[in-house]
């Protein structure tokens, strides 16, 4: 998938494709190809796209290409010289050259700097801290240690223990039914039913 760089404004004001085409005109070092062509084993690649451009002057020789599309423009897996070339570009076009986590390249030695957090963002984390924590409503039951209850399958059994703090506010219950079976239950959702002496 590689990794892309984009002359990007970052501002939500896009790259207008005009501008991106005059930029292109007057720039003797790349030019507006509109489709890129690479050859592969099962046959002939082809991307077409009005916006794309070539840039033929990298030291090494070799064709990179710059794609302007939503606003932007797209450079995969650039290196040091391709990247200074975009921050030319950049410069022109009164806009930044940006990573795809956000990270911002300021020089072409490869070595961004991580996106900064907003004011807003910076207010917002700080109000969260004085937001108080909401008190936990610790759960109820209609029953007490000791007491007999009824389960939904009609099993019944004897409250051994009820731990209200426990699991995070949730609570325990705690129950030895009849049948010789000892379950911890969450006292939210213990799904047990007091048990009146008569119905014994």
């Amino acid at each position: 998938m590689g990794y892309d760089l984009h002359v990007t404004r970052g501002d939500g004001r896009p790259i207008a494709e005009g501008e991106w085409r005059a930029y292109v005109a007057g720039d003797p070092e790349l030019d507006l190809t509109g489709v890129a062509e690479a050859p592969t084993p099962e046959g002939t690649l082809k991307y077409e796209n009005p916006g794309l451009a070539c840039w033929r002057r990298h030291p090494s020789g070799e064709v990179v290409w710059f794609d302007f599309r939503r606003g932007q423009v797209v450079v995969k897996n650039p290196d040091e010289p391709t990247i200074a070339k975009m921050l030319a570009v950049a410069h022109a076009l009164r806009a930044r050259v940006q990573g795809d986590d956000g990270e911002i390249y300021e020089s072409s030695d490869g070595r961004p700097k991580s996106p900064g957090v907003s004011l807003g963002g910076r207010v917002r984390a700080w109000l969260s801290q004085l937001r108080p924590t909401p008190k936990i409503e610790l759960a109820s039951v209609p029953f007490a240690a000791g007491d007999r209850v009824r389960d939904f399958r009609g099993q019944m059994g004897t409250v051994v223990a009820i731990d209200l703090r426990a699991n995070h506010g949730m609570g325990r219950v705690e129950v030895r039914f009849d049948d010789g079976r000892e379950l911890a239950l969450t006292a939210i959702a213990h799904g047990l039913d007091p048990v009146l002496d008569h119905e014994e």
